[in-house]
Order: C-alpha cells, then sequence, then structure tokens
C-alpha cells in the first residue's frame, strides 16, 4: 500500500526492492504513476483532473450512444452544464492522455533495446512511467552501468515529464518553424 501511495502522489519513496515484484502489482504502480499528481503540480503525470475529466467525458459520449436521435442531452457537472471551453477541456485532456501513452509506449520500446536481460517488460513500463511521471521509483534499470541510450532515454523521458507534453511539443514546433523561416530567406 506505501508503494502504490507513494507511486500516486510521485513522493518516490520506496521501502523495498520493486523488481522482485509480479507483473499485476508493478503495472498498478505504472498506473499511479501514470495518474499521479494533481492539477498545478510539477509532477508529469497525467494529473487526476484530467483523468476524472477524461472518465467523464467517455462516460458523457457513451450515454450519447444510447439516446434516440431527437433527444437533446446536456452534461452536467456539479449541477452546471458543460459550455464549449468546458467540452474543449474534455478534450484537450483525451488528446493529452493520447500523447502521454503513445510517448510512454515508444520510451518502453526505446528502453528494451538498452537494458539488461534479466529485465522485464514490467520492469521496462515502471521504469519509463516513473521517469515521465518524475516519480523516482526504480526497478534497478536507472543506474550508472545503464548503456547510453538508455540514460539518454531516461533523460528526455524526465525533461518532458517536468515540462509537460504540450510545453516541448510547441518548443519543437516554433524551433522547426524558425529553421523553415531561415531555410526560405537564404
Amino acid at each position: 500500500m506505501f508503494q502504490w501511495v507513494s507511486a500516486l502522489t510521485t513522493c518516490g519513496f520506496h521501502t523495498t526492492e520493486l523488481q522482485p515484484w509480479g507483473f499485476g502489482v508493478k503495472f498498478l504502480l505504472s498506473v499511479a504513476m501514470i495518474f499521479g499528481g494533481t492539477a498545478g503540480s510539477t509532477v508529469g503525470g497525467l494529473k487526476l483532473r484530467r483523468v476524472v475529466t477524461l472518465y467523464r467525458a467517455i462516460l458523457w459520449h457513451f450515454q450519447q450512444l444510447f439516446l434516440q436521435p431527437q433527444k437533446l442531452m446536456q452534461h452536467k457537472i456539479n449541477n452546471e452544464v458543460l459550455t464549449a471551453a468546458k467540452a474543449y477541456r474534455q478534450f484537450y485532456a483525451a488528446a493529452f492522455a493520447t500523447l502521454w501513452i503513445v510517448l510512454l509506449a515508444i520510451g518502453t520500446f526505446a528502453l528494451q533495446h538498452f537494458v539488461p536481460p534479466e529485465y522485464t517488460l514490467s520492469d521496462i513500463i515502471l521504469e519509463a512511467a516513473s521517469a515521465l511521471g518524475n516519480v523516482g521509483l526504480s526497478t534497478g534499470i536507472t543506474d550508472p552501468n545503464l548503456l547510453w541510450g538508455g540514460k539518454l532515454t531516461i533523460i528526455l523521458f524526465i525533461w518532458v515529464g517536468r515540462l509537460e507534453i504540450v510545453s516541448v511539443l510547441l518548443l519543437f514546433v516554433s524551433l522547426l518553424g524558425a529553421m523553415k523561416k531561415r531555410s526560405r530567406v537564404k
């Protein structure tokens, strides 16, 4: 229980070795690190507010599927009707979650090529989720003896997790735009 709360709150404390634990427990810890953090915090997880918003959006969508075509449905949060701006927030939460999961999958795939064979896929996912979520839990993969490609992947994940994916994407898009402008001028 302590390890799960540590992962969810992203404090990074662990009192035992995580590598010998089973797949199910590592999966739950990874999910906690993916969801972890609250709105306004500096952690790199999806943040609980976005997860709740995404859950409500999915629930609302399925409710709409079962309505008759002539009926209109209003979505309310705390007895307040959902406006266009709030609907956009739900779309943003879904897009952010998708980007986060895709980046986690890419990083997991990259790390597989750099870690020693004694580590399982669940170890690698936990390590990647911990780095991207800025949590600090480790199965032992993050270590001075990790190959340079693995270190670079972990460093990039920590950096992206701290700044958030959207900020990093905006940085790269603006850099690419500036490079295109320079190439047109020359």
